[in-house]
């Protein structure tokens, strides 16, 4: 079903609901508290705001966009930088005394020369090196390239399973806020039958000695209007537990929160989904098709390993040693080297291979689940525009009953002032509209859930402007 179509059926309820409260206005609908609604777009609001699994689905779509940075810094150079300090102590101990006397052989004039170059003697010496190495990669056979599209899926899946997440929970609140508003509905049939019973009561006692009313009659209409109280106080326990679910699901509380009262014709109101509406993309599909996408990457990037890669290395290196024993020695020297490395994995007990395999075994599986996905989403849709197209039929029906009984009314009222009529039938007349106009709500609150479970399927709300 298109957007389109489906916002002209808003707009024709929306329609329906101003002609039908056009149509009598001086009938009310009884209410024993004022229940109030907080704005179903304040609610979204709440909801996006404090929901956990929205804040972590936002956090891993900063990890992925950073993961795919990293990935596209693969093919700038590396620059490495390393610095090394030794020392070294050397205090050799001779075996004998012998070992330290000069030969008879040698003269006394070198005694002291032989001494400093030929006897052990205590010696220290300092290192210090400082090096730079640069790399860059000038052959990877679509390595970082598949790494770079692979993080990229990872990060259209990110932002799929947000959209996926934040579309789910909008789905939901809408539902529980229809939730509220059809038991709402119920309270107030209750309250309208509870007012025509205790009118029939009132009624039947000031007729009781009269041959239209008997004892029988008013105590059954007694017990009624008894049963009816229970059932009321029934219906205000369900809607004040369905109040706290709603408030713990959107994240507010009765505490933090400032219920304001809104018109139930409101949340019919074209502008209020056209604001949430986003493409027809099933959010799903998208979901899988971007996993589908990953696993392509996978498979590419499995395959790229095999092949060869090669990078040019430039190293320079300082070193400085300084080394003292009998006499001190300094050196400096600078070293400079460059090469190009190529390497080849020739073979890995066919580990690579069975990951191809069973990375394109998973691609198999996405695709099934896209199909099956499409196809019940597609069944859904039909079967979701014949129900509200009946719906449609249904309020044009209850909007054709408001308007007869309106004109009934109408005709009612110049009867009573003439005598020909009395009050009696015109308030069951008006009890008549005020249930029909309830039951005509109730069918528009059916089509809000129809309509909500439509664009969940077709693409869900666009709350990015929120």
């Amino acid at each position: 079903m298109s957007k389109l179509f489906q916002l002209e059926y808003l707009l024709i309820i929306f329609f329906a609901l101003l002609t039908s409260n056009a149509m009598y206005a001086n009938t009310n609908i009884p209410s024993e508290n004022n229940f109030e609604f907080i704005a179903l777009e304040d609610s979204i609001s709440m909801l996006i705001e404090n929901n956990s699994e929205i804040k972590e689905a936002s956090l891993n779509i900063k990890s992925a966009q950073h993961n795919l940075t990293s990935e596209f810094r693969k093919w700038f150079p590396t620059i490495e930088l390393s610095m090394q300090s030794q020392y070294q102590k050397n205090n050799p101990h001779p075996n004998s005394q012998s070992d330290t006397n000069v030969p008879s052989y040698i003269p006394d004039s070198f005694s002291e020369a032989y001494k400093s170059l030929i006897l052990p003697s205590d010696s220290q010496r300092y290192s210090n090196q400082i090096s730079a190495h640069l790399s860059q990669v000038i052959l990877d056979n679509g390595e970082i390239g598949n790494s770079i599209k692979a993080a990229q899926s990872k990060l259209d899946i990110a932002n799929a399973n947000l959209k996926v997440i934040r579309n789910d929970a909008v789905f939901d609140t809408i539902n529980l806020y229809s939730n509220l508003l059809l038991t709402h509905i119920d309270l107030s049939k209750l309250l309208l039958k509870k007012n025509q019973i205790k009118g029939e009561v009132d009624l039947k006692k000031s007729m009781l000695d009269s041959e239209y009313s008997s004892l029988e009659e008013l105590k059954l209409k007694e017990f009624e209007l008894k049963f009816l109280e229970i059932d009321i106080s029934q219906v205000k326990i369900k809607l004040s537990s369905q109040k706290e679910e709603f408030l713990d699901f959107i994240g507010a509380s009765n505490e933090t929160i400032q219920i304001k009262p809104q018109q139930l014709d409101s949340i019919y109101k074209k502008s209020v989904f056209d604001h949430y509406i986003s493409s027809s993309e099933n959010l799903r599909v998208a979901e899988i098709e971007a996993k589908s996408n990953l696993n392509e990457s996978q498979i590419l990037l499995a395959k790229s390993l095999k092949k060869p890669k090669g990078s040019i290395n430039i190293i320079e290196a300082w070193n400085k040693t300084h080394e003292s024993a009998k006499e001190s020695l300094n050196s400096f020297d600078n070293q400079f080297f460059a090469y190009v490395m190529f390497s080849w994995r020739l073979f890995d007990s066919g580990t690579n291979h069975h990951k191809v395999k069973g990375l394109e075994g998973e691609s198999e599986v996405l695709k099934l689940q896209k199909n099956e996905i499409q196809k019940t989403t597609n069944n859904r849709i039909n079967h979701l525009k014949k129900e509200i197209s009946i719906s449609i039929k249904r309020n044009s029906i209850f909007s054709e009953k408001l308007h007869f009984i309106s004109l009934q009314l109408n005709n009612l009222e110049s009867q009573i002032k003439s005598g020909v009529s009395n009050e009696h039938e015109k308030k069951l007349l008006e009890y008549d509209y005020a249930l029909t106009k309830l039951e005509l709500q109730k069918n528009m609150i059916h089509i809000l859930r129809l309509i909500n479970e439509s664009y969940n399927l077709q693409g869900g709300f666009d709350i990015d402007d929120l």
